[in-house]
């Protein structure tokens, strides 16, 4: 179900498709809330472009329904960081989903898309390292620790480690 106080047609023939109701009223109204049993909810999506009205919609069906659980879309990822840590939301940003993107890409470097495991963004990599590479002599947790990042696998001559120790020296 989708609550839009304008349904356009641009939203409105993806969401109908999927065979989900769209209710046209004011979402950050109790009544329009309680209208849709809010109440009887799981989880509530809230992705309009205004923080503000999100968060108002959020506080109130959590006071409706104060097990219900609330996903944000958002664009400033301190923010969203701040609402999860104290209200418990899982919030989306989007500057935290492109943000490894932008990092990889500017090194030309192979990457998955981020997952967001325990409130976390992680991605996997894959980094060749050249002859002069500041990485040449350290060791795995070394690497792991000035760079903050976990190593997933070493292939080296076609020889794939999983997992390599920490005293493992590339």
């Amino acid at each position: 179900m989708v609550i839009e106080l304008n349904p356009k047609t641009v939203l409105a023939s993806p969401v109908q498709k999927m065979g989900d109701l769209i209710i046209q009223d004011d979402s950050h109204l109790q009544s329009t809330l309680e209208s849709v049993r809010v109440d009887q909810t799981r989880t509530i999506v809230l992705c309009t472009q205004n923080d503000t009205l999100d968060l108002q919609v959020a506080l109130k069906a959590r006071s409706i329904n104060p097990a219900i659980n609330v996903v944000r879309w958002i664009f400033d990822g301190d923010y969203a960081r701040s609402l999860d840590e104290q209200f418990g939301f899982k919030t989306i940003s989007t500057t935290g989903m492109a943000s490894p993107a932008f990092a990889v890409a500017a090194t030309s470097t192979d990457f998955t898309p981020p997952v967001t495991i325990e409130g976390g963004s992680l991605s996997l990599s894959k980094v060749c390292l050249q002859q002069n590479s500041h990485l040449i002599g350290l060791s795995a947790a070394e690497i792991e620790r000035i760079h903050d990042v976990s190593i997933v696998l070493l292939n080296r001559f076609d020889e794939p480690d999983l997992h390599p120790t920490g005293d493992r020296i590339f």
